[in-house]
């Protein structure tokens, strides 16, 4: 029934055909939905590692399809994205169960808030903590360092800014698993000590 392969395929196809693929910004290739899709999944999988407790097939399925809702502008993306995969399933013939589970996953993987309920399926803890951990850590400054060069940084300073203000947010981890929160904590270390560095740097005096 699980077909990794067939379904990022799939993905793939559906979102570039359907302008879901287009980068926010020109210049902004490196934050391709694609890739970030794939980055989900890698993380779904890093985060199972070991745990018998998760139906993994409808945890990456869910992660592969948790975004092919952007390629629709109609509709909210998690709500869209549920829709697309419950047509595709159908006409895949899988299980309905299957089908249902995974739909669920996809429309609320938004809902981070859900992240603090109690009683929630791990398989969508799951989801939310592998796409929260996407562009963050090492990967978030790189990003914000291509951001303000592309619209215009005025110096350095900018930049450092820039990452601590994101960083500023961050200081609550919201991961619920033990791997993730370890995650979390180690991604938000590499940050702190990025930016002292860079402060440290910036201050330099002759």
């Amino acid at each position: 029934m699980y077909d990794e392969e067939q379904y990022i395929e799939y993905v793939k196809e559906y979102l570039t055909t359907h302008n879901g693929a287009v980068p926010p910004h020109p210049l902004m290739a490196f934050r391709s939905k694609i890739q970030h899709t794939l980055r989900v999944l890698g993380w779904a999988k890093r985060l199972t590692e070991g745990r018998e407790d998760v139906d993994k097939k409808v945890l990456y399925t869910a992660a592969i399809f948790h975004d092919i809702g952007y390629s629709e502008k109609k509709e909210f993306h998690a709500e869209q994205g549920a829709k697309i995969f419950y047509e595709y399933g159908m006409k895949m013939n899988m299980n309905l169960s299957f089908i249902e589970r995974v739909r669920n996953l996809i429309y609320l993987h938004s809902s981070k808030e859900l992240l603090k309920e109690k009683n929630i399926p791990i398989e969508l803890i799951l989801l939310m903590e592998a796409d929260l951990l996407d562009e963050e850590g090492v990967l978030r400054m790189v990003w914000y360092t291509l951001d303000k060069g592309i619209n215009g940084a005025d110096s350095y300073e900018d930049v450092y800014n820039h990452i601590v203000m994101g960083n500023n947010k961050r200081l609550v981890n919201p991961m619920v698993t033990e791997k993730a929160r370890y995650y979390w904590d180690e991604k938000q270390k590499l940050v702190e000590l990025f930016t002292k560095q860079l402060e440290d740097d910036i201050n330099v005096r002759t």
